[in-house]
């Protein structure tokens, strides 16, 4: 498919662009011990198959991951997470996402995982991601690893126009992350309520520079409904480095 093909597929009825975010699931990128090497390139790849991506939402493990794909599905047409696929027991993001799927395409992450082995990486197949729908939005959770997600978004450019066009998901409003340029505070609730969510006013500072991503930190509660600290995880042995 050409660059003009995929725009063409990418555009909604009325000639305007779908919409995309990118969702970074890595508590230690969430908490400053890491930094984020997959969403920005991710984004990138977004918009040059004329898709109209947000800046990437980096988010802890877990719970939040849910929330915030909830979140997204009601105003985006495409979510891509990167992290969280693996084995370790942080790696919650397939389990998350699967609840709330209405309908799973498996044939996307069994691709992705046999390109992997392909290209001389066996450990590929421990990464568990999944690919869906929840609506007409159209999910997809990647590896973590810098050399996995590059190998996927040279068969997704493929991929993912012709299934929006599918989907004939309706091209949504560009709208502000949840998380920026506002609170620790107001973010927490946004997540919780993601239906209640509204824009902050046009005027308010924006959070981080261009292209950087938004960090949204959440407690994570413990067995007693006590918050506990984020273990390091990463997604080891899931496609190429």
């Amino acid at each position: 498919m050409t660059g003009v093909e995929r725009r063409a597929h990418a555009a909604g009825g009325d000639g305007s662009s779908r919409t995309a975010i990118v969702l970074v699931v890595s508590s230690s990128a969430a908490d400053g011990r890491a930094r984020d090497t997959t969403g920005p390139t991710i984004a990138r790849a977004l918009r040059s198959w004329g898709l109209d991506a947000e800046d990437p939402i980096v988010i802890a493990d877990g719970a939040p991951v849910g929330r915030t794909i909830a979140w997204a599905a009601e105003h985006f047409d495409l979510i891509i997470t990167t992290g969280g696929t693996g084995v370790t027991p942080d790696d919650r993001t397939p389990e998350e996402t699967a609840s709330l799927l209405d309908r799973q395409i498996p044939g996307i992450p069994e691709l992705l995982r046999r390109l992997g082995t392909e290209a001389g990486v066996p450990t590929a197949v421990l990464s568990r991601g999944l690919a869906g729908t929840i609506g007409r939005s159209l999910v997809i959770n990647l590896p973590g690893s810098p050399g996995a997600v590059a190998g996927a978004l040279d068969v997704l450019g493929d991929i993912v126009p012709h299934a929006l066009a599918q989907l004939g998901s309706p091209a949504r409003a560009r709208r502000r992350h949840p998380a920026r340029a506002l609170s620790r505070r107001e973010a927490e609730e946004i997540l919780e309520m993601p239906a209640a969510w509204t824009a902050p006013p046009p005027d308010r500072p924006r959070a981080g520079g261009e292209g950087d991503a938004t960090v949204v930190e959440l407690p994570r509660p413990g067995r007693d409904g006590d918050e506990q600290a984020d273990e390091p995880g990463d997604d080891p042995g899931e496609g190429r480095s």
